[in-house]
């Protein structure tokens, strides 16, 4: 059991400088679908707390990979296709297997958050591609 203020006007914690955080934007997109939705414009100390200690108890823990390391990764993968494509000429359709890596990169990416893995994807693939087209 969790006892905690959250939402409490007379503890004083409803208030701006309080026991209050931004709402993370997937709190906000449930609170958008429950029926009434609910227009609280915090995310209270207590609630943060809760989720902490479920994510905690669960071993449900998500880690992200930086965005810096896999650009550095897409780099030098980009460069590496480059030279290659560019010393077997004859291959046919050369951005449709780029288009491809991409999309099974995403794939892999979906895979491993379930895993709790998160890759950065956008920037990446978007370097990817620009790289290969130079």
């Amino acid at each position: 059991m969790l006892i905690a203020p959250g939402g409490y006007s007379e503890a004083g914690v409803d208030q701006a400088g309080g026991d209050n955080f931004a709402i993370p934007l997937a709190i906000a997109h449930w609170r958008s679908q429950q029926k009434p939705p609910v227009k609280q414009p915090w995310f209270t100390g207590a609630e943060f707390h809760a989720y902490a200690i479920d994510h905690f108890l669960h071993q449900r823990w998500v880690i992200p990979v930086p965005d810096v390391w896999l650009l550095g990764v897409a780099l030098l993968l980009a460069k590496g296709t480059v030279m290659i494509l560019k010393l077997q000429r004859r291959i046919p359709l050369r951005r449709v297997w780029v288009m491809l890596a991409i999309a099974i990169y995403g794939l892999v990416g979906l895979q491993l958050y379930l895993a709790g893995i998160v890759l950065p994807w956008l920037l990446p693939s978007v370097l990817f591609w620009c790289l290969y087209n130079l």
